[in-house]
């Protein structure tokens, strides 16, 4: 029997803080279960104008400060390609 990936994607206003730290956070404990054959994590913003841009620094280094590492480039869930399976906001303030 054939298991089928999960998708998972964590979404907020710009990709630039919040979706990418729990992005990361979620990517190591899925690293830490043995999971990563299993599940495809990613990222996406909202809104389009922070388009391309790195994550803040800010997020960063709250990332790096919990072991989580956070690199990616912002980008829209409007002009995502792969649906997802599942998709769990970010909390907004």
């Amino acid at each position: 029997m054939v298991e089928s990936r999960v998708r998972v994607a964590m979404i907020c206003t710009g990709n630039i803080c919040r979706s990418p730290i729990a992005e990361g956070v979620f990517r190591m404990l899925v690293e830490r279960e043995r999971l990563s054959g299993r599940i495809t994590i990613d990222s996406a913003g909202t809104h389009d104008y922070q388009l391309g841009e790195q994550p803040d620094p800010r997020a960063m280094r709250a990332a790096k400060s919990e072991g989580s590492a956070i690199a990616s480039s912002s980008r829209s869930s409007r002009n995502s390609s792969s649906a997802m399976t599942f998709i769990a906001p970010a909390a907004d303030s």
